[in-house]
């Protein structure tokens, strides 16, 4: 379940179950005011999509493939903007981050057939970046799934949470001991453009008065 602050409620909760930076959080049971219910307790791996390299099945079946038994996920949104982000993935002998993932996806293929299927016009990514981007997308497949509804950040609330998901049978375990983030509704993704890039700005145009000029003076 998420940690939730109602920005909107007309009298704070008298026994919050978190305060943090002075506001009162409750332990929610829903993702938002118009959610369907309870947070779920599993989904199936087999329904996730795999019509392309990087989508949240074909992804599930190469962690599978690499060890991994588990995937650890926190989530965090509010107003019109929610993240869902991949914190690690969990095999029989320890953990594997993001970066671990990403180098290891760049050796083995798995990031140059995601760039091959999804490489866009004056994109600079590797397949390190994809492989990246594809776990972010996996989390927050896997975030809509457990809160209900893919729009878990559209509302006048801040909350965050975070969970374990099986990768075999699908079961989500929740994790109540977390941290809010310290920078909330952003992404670390990596750029699209290299450190420094800056795209080529557009022609500049001479205003009225430069006209004028070039009328009197003949230039």
């Amino acid at each position: 379940m998420p940690y939730w602050c109602d920005f909107e409620t007309d009298e704070p909760p008298e026994t919050p179950d978190r305060v943090i930076d002075g506001e009162p959080f409750l332990y929610h049971p829903t993702a938002g005011p118009d959610g369907p219910g309870r947070t779920a307790d599993r989904f199936d791996p087999a329904a996730l999509p795999r019509d392309r390299p990087g989508d949240a099945g074909r992804l599930l079946d190469w962690l599978r493939s690499i060890g991994a038994t588990a995937v650890r996920v926190t989530f965090d949104g509010g107003n019109d903007e929610g993240f869902g982000r991949f914190e690690a993935a969990l095999t029989p002998d320890g953990e594997l981050s993001r970066t671990e993932l990403a180098e290891r996806g760049a050796v083995d293929g798995t990031g140059a057939a995601i760039r091959a299927a999804r490489t866009r016009e004056g994109d600079l990514w590797g397949p390190a970046e994809y492989v990246t981007e594809a776990l972010w997308n996996f989390a927050e497949e896997l975030v809509g799934l457990y809160l209900g509804h893919p729009g878990w950040g559209n509302g006048p609330f801040l909350l965050f949470g975070a969970f374990e998901a099986d990768l075999t049978i699908g079961c989500f375990t929740d994790l109540r001991d977390v941290e809010k983030p310290d920078e909330i509704w952003s992404s670390d993704l990596p750029p699209q453009f290299p450190p420094g890039y800056r795209p080529p700005s557009p022609p500049q145009t001479r205003g009225g008065l430069a006209a004028f000029l070039r009328r009197l003076f003949g230039r």
